[in-house]
């Protein structure tokens, strides 16, 4: 048994990096052994090359200003192991954190995981029975990503660009068609801008999968854009909602962008639940 928080931090980083293959056997044993923990609690899946941390922030405040329980997982972390596994922006903590890598060392030891196949176990553990919704970053892509073993409310694709390539490529189309694998059946998907050149593939799996489609630029997007003194204001808009004068930190307009990709799918989340979206809790939030 670990007896400390840094022998559970270094016992994760002395796992693999990676298996020879890229299938999600390993990582769907370990959490049948522990009754599929991702399925207890609603789930929100995003990946982009770039801004699904950015988008992920947004969305999580959003849900927690509704009054819920919100879980983040986000990968990788800027200062400390913990940012990763996170209950309303409160880092999972290092008791907590020592004794759920005991427990799992107990029971799913023995089934051949690398490094971010257990983080990710332990991230769907650890919010059982804890959160009402957890908002997920995949890791690399999202096909073969081994954050997608669940089926989430809502899917996002915030961007796909020339990124891992050796991994996902190596063209842009070989990596949007890695990071389409992040749309579910008959689960409503929300992307930022994509390029011409990528278009078709997320639209087609969108169709495979009867999935509606929300793109940036075409049912949801952004107007009035200012920025002055490190802050940025813009216009939502979507065909059901025009929200005005949002502002936030920032001064880019990729940050408004990925702020309205965050807007769209908390809109599809109420929707889902048939529950009104509240103009002012917005824009109270950015």
């Amino acid at each position: 048994m670990l007896k400390s928080y840094k022998e559970a931090i270094n016992y994760i980083h002395s796992l693999p990096k990676f298996h020879r293959t890229n299938n999600l056997d390993n990582i769907k044993e370990a959490l049948k052994v522990l009754d599929n923990p991702q399925n207890d609690y609603e789930t929100i899946h995003i990946t982009g090359t770039n801004g699904k941390g950015t988008t992920s922030n947004f969305l999580a405040n959003l849900l927690e200003a509704d009054g819920k329980k919100v879980g983040l997982f986000i990968s990788p972390y800027v200062k400390v192991f913990n940012e990763r596994i996170q209950i309303d922006h409160q880092y999972i903590s290092n008791q907590d954190l020592l004794d759920n890598v005991n427990y799992l060392i107990e029971k799913i030891g023995s089934i051949p995981l690398t490094e971010f196949e257990f983080v990710t176990v332990l991230g769907y553990f650890y919010f059982r029975g804890r959160v009402d919704v957890a908002v997920i970053e995949a890791g690399i892509g999202a096909r073969h990503d081994k954050t997608n073993v669940i089926t989430p409310v809502v899917s996002v694709i915030t961007s796909v660009d020339l990124d891992h390539e050796k991994l996902i490529g190596p063209t842009l189309q070989d990596i949007a068609f890695e990071k389409a694998g992040i749309i579910k059946k008959n689960r409503p998907i929300v992307t930022g801008f994509l390029q011409d050149s990528i278009k078709e593939i997320v639209a087609n799996t969108a169709v495979e999968m009867s999935s509606p489609l929300y793109k940036f630029g075409r049912d949801f997007g952004i107007n009035d854009f200012k920025t002055k003194n490190f802050k940025l204001s813009f216009t939502y808009y979507d065909d059901k909602v025009t929200i005005r004068e949002i502002s936030c930190d920032g001064f880019e307009k990729t940050t408004a962008m990925n702020a309205a990709i965050a807007i769209c799918a908390y809109v599809q989340y109420h929707q889902k639940h048939q529950i009104e979206v509240s103009e002012k809790l917005i824009k109270d939030i950015f």
